[in-house]
């Protein structure tokens, strides 16, 4: 549901200055604003809908919030004092702020310390290019990054970007309480976006999956230590998305190693699972006490309920669930499986759009193509049609 922006009291008559001023404005339908700052996790990178599925949309849809969301997918700490000055009147309003902010900067910093590694093997080496080469997924950069990266929580390259991310974050929390001294800020935490991807791997990418995860959990954990302290400094609330993801039986990103997809962003569920954390954290004023109803006299009876002649919907539960010959998978969170693999009993499983589990067809996926049998298994080591799949279900021929 599209909301209206807030309105600021006075705001024409006194222009500019409205920045100065201390949060009075008052939403045409008396909502508590809510302002988003950060990077990708906040913007939805990825989401097919971000504007319905992304975790402040969730938050923002389940509390009641007007919602103005301020974040940029690849922005990095030293975005953050420039969007909160160019949006002043946004923050001095809200009665919210979410940050998710610091993920960027510690990608930059991990590209540029494999790029100087890899100088050895080629000169011409720069983050970019890595940065390109590892998301195309090329295996010999990913064998070398592979070999290199358990080093770079020690690095120069991470000691900087974490600096940065302290000094960057502290200033931003300061200048919204300057502009806004009531607000709610919750920051978050960051996340492994590795840990079930790695689980899941076998075979020969197995023991590279696991090195990249205990890589990414060691800066992870570093990068979560400065944000906890600035957070205690500053007494702002913090969310930690890091334990939520860290739990989670179903994998919360679109990080895959079977499939090789080195994606770190958060998938739907994932963010339904910030959203749901964020939500519990945000501190809304008690209502107001209604108007007690009067009481209904002993002998009065209330009136029978209409039998609802509405057709029921079938029933469904977590899992596997049959309806009108189509199979469906239903996550534990209650959310069904869409337009997503489904790794279940050993075994690839694929559900379309619509929800329905794939079978008995061809599937292009992400540039290469798979087979799925009847049953919904994925092919693997197969011959159909005249085509080869490998190992890992990819028709190479």
């Amino acid at each position: 549901m599209m909301m209206r922006k807030r309105l600021f009291a006075l705001a024409m008559g006194f222009g500019m200055a409205v920045s100065m001023l201390p949060g009075m404005a008052l939403a045409a339908d008396d909502k508590l604003a809510y302002a988003v700052l950060g990077d990708s996790i906040s913007a939805g990178y990825g989401l097919s809908d971000p504007a319905k599925d992304a975790f402040p949309a969730l938050v923002a849809e389940e509390k009641g919030l007007e919602l103005t969301n301020l974040s940029s997918s690849g922005a990095t700490s030293d975005d953050l004092a420039t969007r909160i000055k160019n949006n002043l009147p946004v923050i001095t309003g809200a009665d919210v702020v979410t940050i998710t902010i610091g993920g960027n900067d510690m990608m930059n910093a991990l590209y540029e310390f494999l790029a100087a590694g890899y100088q050895a093997i080629d000169p011409t080496m720069t983050a970019e290019k890595m940065q390109e080469l590892l998301i195309k997924g090329d295996p010999i950069t990913l064998a070398a990054a592979a070999q290199m990266i358990p080093g770079f929580a020690a690095s120069d390259q991470a000691a900087d970007a974490l600096t940065d991310i302290t000094t960057n974050l502290a200033g931003a929390i300061g200048a919204v309480k300057t502009a806004n001294p009531d607000v709610q800020i919750i920051v978050t935490t960051q996340y492994n976006p590795y840990q079930q991807a790695a689980d899941a791997a076998e075979g020969a990418s197995a023991e590279a999956a696991n090195v990249i995860d205990t890589a990414f959990d060691t800066g992870v954990t570093a990068l979560n230590a400065a944000i906890q302290q600035v957070c205690s400094t500053a007494q702002c609330t913090v969310a930690d998305v890091y334990s939520v993801f860290a739990e989670s039986d179903v994998n919360p990103c679109n990080a895959s190693f079977k499939f090789l997809n080195l994606d770190f962003h958060p998938n739907t569920y994932g963010h339904t699972l910030i959203a749901d954390l964020v939500g519990s954290l945000v501190e809304l004023p008690d209502a107001e006490p209604d108007e007690q109803a009067p009481a209904v006299e002993p002998d009065e009876q209330a009136p029978a309920a209409e039998p609802d002649t509405e057709p029921v919907a079938p029933s469904v539960s977590a899992g596997w669930n049959e309806y009108d010959g189509n199979f469906y998978y239903i996550h534990p969170d209650g959310t069904p499986a869409v337009g997503e693999w489904l790794w279940y009993d050993n075994q690839w499983y694929f559900f379309t759009g619509s929800g329905a589990m794939l079978s008995d067809s061809w599937l292009e996926w992400k540039g290469d193509w798979y087979y799925i049998y009847a049953n919904g298994q994925m092919a693997t080591n197969a011959t159909i049609e005249g085509h080869y799949l490998n190992s890992d279900g990819v028709c190479v021929k």
